[in-house]
């Protein structure tokens, strides 16, 4: 089956919940969601999901679908969101992915370097490393290490800077050199990427953090506490 054509990006906050709805209706679409939170159930209100009326409106995808102590990284977003649009497709319906995690969407568009090493031993060592040296000085061993790859990749960005550092380790080369190599990108993909200016934004974003907080954030956080699962926090 083919891939997605059609795609709706933009930063937290920008509206993109607003505009893919009557989007998806004039497209014929479902919606398939691309977003590294969203797709753990218990995340609702912190990860501004898609509330219920939203998703009896238009059916969504990856929204939801998996338990907090799932593991979960851009490949695995990959696989999951191609299993989900081929099955929209063959419905005859047309896939619309919305979202805003860059890395993800990269991964749904084919985009993720093939064929990279693993190794599961040494991931482990170096998320002990996270935890007791810190993701800023991980993010320096990269940076002289690595220049190239430290400076596409934010300082707290623990995973992303522990595969690059995986990378590093198993094939003697910079990912920075590696990821050049062997990436796809399907073609046909209209994509329409939503912007507002940043005092716009700034005052779209402290409105929705009071609106989590009023619909009971801290009462969400604190039940994927009391079960010690929030994606990305290790206790």
């Amino acid at each position: 089956m083919s891939g997605p054509r059609y795609v709706l990006a933009g930063v937290t906050a920008a509206g993109k919940t607003a505009v893919s709805l009557p989007l998806a209706e004039a497209l014929g679409a479902e919606i398939v969601s691309v977003d590294s939170r969203q797709v753990f159930r218990g995340l609702e209100i912190g990860s501004a999901a898609p509330t219920a009326a939203e998703r009896a409106r238009v059916p969504h995808h990856l929204v939801g679908e998996l338990d907090p102590t799932s593991p979960m990284n851009a490949g695995d977003y990959g696989r999951l969101c191609a299993r989900s649009v081929d099955a929209i497709r063959r419905r005859g319906c047309e896939a619309l992915l919305v979202g805003g995690s860059g890395l993800y969407l990269q991964a749904a568009l084919g985009g993720l370097d093939a064929g990279l090493p693993r190794d599961e031993e040494l991931r482990v060592r170096l998320r002990q490393r996270l935890e007791t040296e810190g993701t800023e000085a991980l993010h320096r061993d990269l940076a002289t290490r690595d220049p190239a790859a430290a400076a596409t990749i934010g300082p707290r960005d623990g995973q992303r800077i522990t595969r690059a550092l995986e990378i590093l380790e198993l094939t003697g080369r910079p990912a920075s050199l590696l990821r050049t190599r062997g990436r796809t990108m399907g073609p046909g993909v209209r994509m329409v990427v939503l912007d507002r200016d940043r005092e716009d934004l700034e005052e779209r974003i402290r409105r929705r953090v009071a609106a989590m907080v009023a619909a009971g954030l801290e009462d969400e956080v604190r039940a994927l506490l009391d079960r010690g699962s929030i994606p990305g926090v290790r206790f």
